[in-house]
Formats: C-alpha cells, structure tokens, sequence
C-alpha cells in the first residue's frame, strides 16, 4: 500500500463492501482501517485481541443510516506494531488522528478499547460516545490479583497459561472465567490450535500491555465526570460482573448518560452480540451527528 503524507487516508475497495483507509501519525506510525457504510461517522475502537474484520457484522447493519469506520489498534492486524513503551496518550491521539481524517464526530468502543476514548472525551468535545461492556477500572472494578501470574506466564512464553489467565482476570469469555486453572488451560490449548487461535497468539503481548494499561489507569469515576457528549453504556445481560460494575460508576458519575443492558447477548470471542444494535441506532439517531464525506 503506498503512503501520503502524515494524517491522510487512501482508501480503495475492499472485500465485504468496505473500503479501506490508512492513516500515517505524527510518529510515523501507521493504522490500518475499513470503513462500512454511507451517513454521519461513527469511529470504533476495537477490545484487546481482535481485528478489525470481526467488526463487519455490525458495520454492514448500520450501513444504511451510518458510516462505521474500524481500524486496528497499534499490535493489531496490518498496523504498526504496538511496541513496549506506547503510553495511553499515544492511544488516544491515535483515535483523535482517525476521528479527523474520517471526518467523524462520534465513538464507539468496545471493552478495554474504553479507556482510549474516555480519555479523549475527556479533552475534546464529541457528538457521542458509545462504550459496549466498557474495560476500564473505576475504584478497583476490576481485580488486578491474577496480574503477576499473568507477567510470569508471558516471561515464560507460555502463551495458553497467558490467555487462561486473561479469561479469568477480565471475565471473557463469561463461561469460562470461573472454571479451575486446569480446565481453562486445556480449553485453550486447544482454540490456540484453531486459525483464530494462531491470530490471537500473535497479539497477545499486545493484548496484554492494553489489559496491564487499564489496571494501570484505575481511576476515581468522577473523572470522568466533566464529560459532556451523550454517553451510552451498554453491557451484555451475561458479560462478568465487572463490566456492570464499571458502568453503574460511570452512569453515576456522568450527568445524563445512560444504562442499557442488552438482553440475549453473550460475552462473545468476536464483534458485539446483534442485540446492541437496536439501542445503538437509537443513541445515534438522538445525537444529531454531522454528516461527513468519506473517502472512495
């Protein structure tokens, strides 16, 4: 693919409908992205260990009404590697480089991928924010106990031990959090033999650095409370404990947010479960959001 200069997109066709778009940042990184759609943009910010693709569902369902443009985080599919030392306002003045050059106005982000835009909320005034089964730590809402097994395991390359310990530190894939040590690591052995399984192997120092950077943030809620665009916090009727937990703080915190619990949805290895659809398209349609052109 070749490169613009600094802060522009090149998009061209892509697979599933999508085009696709690169942005080069200030560092000389680079984000690779699609976007789904035509009308006002509408900016994800992806959870720890997935790419972009596993987006295209909700991408194609918003399709008629919204612009859904999904990149990959640094250490995320085709982007820039993510690197020992990429520090949160790193993270954020990513998302502020895709938010420009989208032309966007609003964000939605799925679980550890909150902290970034809760940050940027933070300093710049948006159309919406939307945050699905949100990942960050408020007041200690998610345990940090199982943090020194996890670094003990990733110095030892021992990748399944890894990612059986993540599933029980941050309760994903619901189902499987509670299980004894050992059944989750014959689980997981077993998924890491699968393609998705290869995937999530090669992201999974990523991965970890965003899960360790969230604990690093723990923060008091009212830090948030400042916050003035219309907040949506939704969370799976069976997402662990402490997705709801973070979002009953927030809701508290922040004037005029609200609360969804999206029914029949599972803590899902992919995307979001079809059943935010339905509440999403409903804060969109209140935030009024700026039509914008995109690239093709």
């Amino acid at each position: 693919m070749g490169h613009d200069g600094p802060g522009e997109v090149r998009a061209s066709r892509a697979q599933r409908g999508a085009s696709l778009f690169e942005v080069t940042l200030r560092d000389g990184g680079r984000v690779i992205g699609e976007s789904w759609g035509s009308g006002p943009g509408l900016v994800l910010v992806q959870r720890s260990l997935s790419v972009r693709a596993d987006y295209a569902p909700l991408g194609a369902a918003l399709a008629g009404r919204y612009t859904l443009h999904v990149y990959d985080r640094r250490g995320h599919g085709d982007s820039t590697p993510r690197g020992a030392y990429l520090s949160l306002r790193q993270e954020v003045d990513d998302l502020q480089a895709v938010l420009r050059e989208t032309g966007s106005a609003a964000v939605l982000a799925h679980s550890s991928g909150a902290l970034a835009a809760l940050e940027l909320a933070r300093r710049q005034e948006l159309a919406g924010l939307a945050l699905y089964d949100p990942g960050v730590s408020l007041d200690g809402s998610i345990p940090y106990d199982w943090v020194p097994e996890l670094l003990a395991a990733v110095k030892a390359r021992d990748d399944a031990r890894a990612m059986a310990i993540i599933s029980r530190g941050f309760g994903r894939p619901a189902w499987m959090a509670p299980l004894p040590l050992w059944v989750r690591l014959a689980l997981v052995r077993v998924f890491l033999q699968s393609g998705r399984g290869r995937m999530f192997r090669t992201q999974l120092d990523a991965g970890t650095s965003e899960l360790l950077q969230v604990i690093a943030h723990d923060r008091r809620p009212e830090t948030y409370a400042a916050i003035h665009a219309p907040l949506l916090l939704a969370v799976g009727s069976t997402s662990h404990g402490h997705y709801l937990a973070t979002a009953e703080l927030l809701h508290a915190a922040v004037p005029g947010s609200r609360l969804s619990i999206v029914e029949e949805s599972r803590s899902s290895q992919q995307g979001v479960p079809p059943g935010l659809l339905l509440p999403l398209l409903e804060f969109l349609d209140g935030c009024h959001l700026p039509r914008a052109a995109t690239a093709d």
